[in-house]
């Protein structure tokens, strides 16, 4: 008795070459996407972002208890990565469509982060991950009242205006 039927071996013919196959960085790798300029995307991966300098902001906010330990790359290191280290705003939007725009300066002036971690914990999306945006809050609590709106969590797209 045959092992396979001509059916069979058919579609182990077809389905062979993609189970072997080596794995492609998929757009789906991709977690999150820089735009601006003239036609310019980047995407980043977790690893992309991972391999960047990290940096630790601990502060407290109005969504966390105590003050915990964020950590991640620099906005504008991932920025200057893409080649974008100029512009006039930043629009940031997260998995749900929730956009904020904020001032370029806030770069240089505020040093915030794309927080993947919190105090040594991966951030998921349940936990307002993986990346969160995230400001010294601390030292802006008085001098920012729209604080808040700019901690976008679930980032997945910036674009340089």
């Amino acid at each position: 008795m045959p092992m396979f039927t001509r059916r069979g071996f058919a579609l182990l013919a077809l389905a062979a070459p993609a189970a072997f196959a080596l794995p492609a960085r998929a757009a789906d790798d991709a977690l999150l996407i820089v735009t601006g300029g003239a036609a310019s995307t980047h995407s980043f991966s977790r690893a992309d972002l991972e391999g960047m300098e990290q940096h630790v902001i601990e502060t407290k906010t109005n969504f966390t208890d105590g003050r915990p330990a964020f950590r991640g790359p620099r906005l504008g290191d991932v920025l200057a990565a893409a080649g974008l280290e100029t512009g006039s705003a930043i629009k940031m939007t997260a998995a749900n469509d929730y956009a904020i725009e904020v001032p370029f300066a806030d770069i240089a002036a505020y040093g915030p982060i794309l927080a993947m971690e919190i105090d040594g914990v991966k951030l998921t999306p349940r936990s307002r991950g993986p990346i969160w945006v995230m400001y010294p809050v601390d030292t802006l609590a008085a001098d920012d009242r729209e604080i808040n709106d700019k901690l976008i969590w679930q980032l997945t797209r910036i674009e340089v205006m």
